[in-house]
């Protein structure tokens, strides 16, 4: 995966758009590798390009310990809807991985 000198994610997470109940704003569904996921935790924000721009779909504490659960966690970007969640690890490496992030470092304990 390639990263620029800022450590944002160029290129996107394996993606697939679904159909919602809203025909208007498709879904991607973006499914997170323990390397995309260390990512996220280390600057809080993965950047998309959309039709309209590029868009920085941030993540709070909530969104991390959702992630860490298994559940899947919803961003709106300016053009489409976006379903993340994590790629299957266990639950140590999950908490390793929250454990080293500046911005969610004191969530370890709750993953």
């Amino acid at each position: 995966m390639a990263k620029s000198k800022k450590n944002k994610i160029e290129e996107p997470a394996p993606t697939q758009t679904v159909e919602t109940q809203n025909a208007e704003t498709p879904a991607v569904r973006v499914v997170l590798s323990p390397t995309q996921f260390t990512q996220v935790c280390k600057i809080g924000f993965i950047s998309t390009q959309e039709k309209s721009g590029k868009t920085d779909l941030n993540f709070t504490s909530i969104d991390i310990i959702a992630l860490c659960k298994g559940e899947m966690v919803e961003k709106d970007g300016y053009d489409m809807k976006y379903e993340f969640k994590l790629a299957n690890m266990d639950q140590y490496e999950k908490r390793e991985i929250v454990k080293r992030s500046p911005f969610f470092g004191s969530l370890h304990e709750q993953v």
